[in-house]
């Protein structure tokens, strides 16, 4: 069952565009974040905020903001 959600959330993150603090970030720097230094987390899935960061073959932004 791990190999199959593994996979899942690869494919996922294939098709996710992740921007930290309005900078886009890979899955590797995605992966180094302190949950507990995150402040707020929102997923963008208007076609308007993927035309904006250039996202249009992507299903959907998650936007973070870390704490300061």
């Amino acid at each position: 069952a791990s190999d199959v959600y593994k996979r899942q959330s690869e494919d996922i993150m294939k098709n996710t565009l992740c921007i930290v603090d309005g900078k886009k970030i890979s899955e590797t720097e995605l992966k180094n974040i302190d949950p507990n230094n995150i402040q707020s987390i929102t997923v963008l899935k208007d076609e308007k905020s993927k035309e904006e960061y250039g996202a249009t073959d992507k299903d959907c932004i998650i936007w973070i903001t870390l704490k300061k």
